[in-house]
């Protein structure tokens, strides 16, 4: 049906769609990760008696930390800038029901010509950004 149209679906619709498009990217550079790990760690593990899920914690996880790491923050960035799919679909409507701070940010700054309040909600985003950043690398940087 019309999910872009109906107010309860549309913010939905919208994430289902930039998750799709999300998940292939995280999946392929995991998997490039996952293989760039030497099998000989798991084979020694093995030897030692650790279980299947011993080894995933043990070695998989700690050595896929800056993988994580880097799809955190990149996520984090994907996030606060959720802007063409928005504008191309729905232009922040039915309403406001799927307007993001970008598309308000665009809307400010283009439709409306309020070039100080546009420019002061784009350093608000900035701040956003990088606070979410840092604090993802805190969280994933610890030992």
């Amino acid at each position: 049906g019309a999910w872009l149209a109906e107010p309860g679906s549309a913010l939905i619709s919208l994430n289902a769609a930039g998750a799709w498009t999300f998940y292939g990217f995280c999946i392929l550079i995991y998997l490039s990760a996952i293989q760039s790990i030497d099998p000989s760690l798991y084979e020694a593990a093995s030897l030692d008696g650790a279980s299947w899920g011993q080894r995933f914690r043990f070695i998989t996880v700690p050595l896929l930390k800056s993988t994580t790491l880097f799809l955190g923050l990149y996520s984090a960035i994907e996030a606060m800038r959720f802007f063409d799919l928005v504008w191309v679909t729905t232009q922040g409507g039915p309403g406001y029901d799927t307007e993001v701070l970008t598309t308000h940010i665009y809307k400010t700054f283009f439709l409306v010509g309020d070039f100080g309040y546009a420019a002061a909600l784009s350093v608000v985003l900035l701040v956003i950004v990088l606070l979410v950043g840092g604090l993802s690398y805190r969280i994933l940087r610890q030992p």
